[in-house]
């Protein structure tokens, strides 16, 4: 953790009940010596006072956020009890927490270690949805999501390649309305059972296309309790 406080009796006790937390504390006197030490390393978590000379606060929060985000290097306020226009501005500069003065010593560590852990849970998650995001732009499948009743909730095109009928054309609309009766039949018992807690299920169906009957194979997964995935 980096303290950043100009005040070397805050920074003092901060220290003294941080490490009882297990933080690795450095120190900063004021807002220019924190952004400096952050050019060579990291922290897991600022605690940052409003009031400094110098740079204040509100200034070196909007100067961190230039270069990381909420979840790469979480930043904690520190503020006046009842100064909610500062609490107000700490967030509008990017802070993902705030701690009022006079500040609750037994508190504090607790609140850090959530804030560090929420951050983390942030970055994994931002870290899977990205994987996801590319496993998906590399399936050469079309996919939808349906609910249980066949309505379309989403879809994803195919790579390089867009469906015959436009998105907004059947987005929101149930099977049956879209495709011949016999299709939308043989999917909508698909879903079925895969929400029947029969797991995943491969359907066959035709379509009649200008060039001619056109043959598909869709799988289906359930994703939650009353929805499915069709690639």
């Amino acid at each position: 953790m980096l303290i950043v406080d100009d005040d070397q009796v805050m920074r003092l006790l901060e220290r003294e009940t941080l490490t009882r937390f297990d933080f690795e504390v450095s120190e900063a006197i004021d807002g220019q010596s924190a952004l400096d030490m952050l050019a060579s390393a990291i922290p897991s978590l600022v605690l940052l006072d409003v009031e400094m000379a110098g740079l204040d606060g509100f200034q070196v929060c909007r100067r961190i956020r230039e270069n990381w985000d909420a979840t790469d290097l979480p930043i904690v306020m520190v503020t006046g009890m009842d100064d909610l226009r500062s609490i107000n501005q700490a967030y509008m500069a990017g802070a993902n927490d705030f701690i009022a003065k006079p500040i609750n010593w037994p508190m504090l560590g607790h609140r850090a270690r959530y804030v560090v852990r929420s951050a983390q849970a942030a970055r994994r998650l931002r870290a899977l949805e990205e994987k996801q995001a590319a496993i998906t732009r590399a399936i050469p499948d079309m996919i939808f999501v349906h609910d249980a009743q066949g309505r379309y909730l989403d879809f994803k095109p195919a790579f390089g390649q867009q469906p015959f009928v436009p998105p907004e054309d059947f987005l929101g609309k149930h099977l049956a309305s879209v495709l011949p009766t016999d299709a939308a039949e043989v999917i909508q018992h698909g879903i079925e059972r895969a929400l029947g807690r029969q797991g995943l299920q491969a359907v066959n169906y035709k379509l009649p296309m200008p060039d001619g009957l056109h043959h598909y194979e869709a799988r289906i997964a359930p994703s939650g309790e009353n929805q499915v995935v069709i690639v």
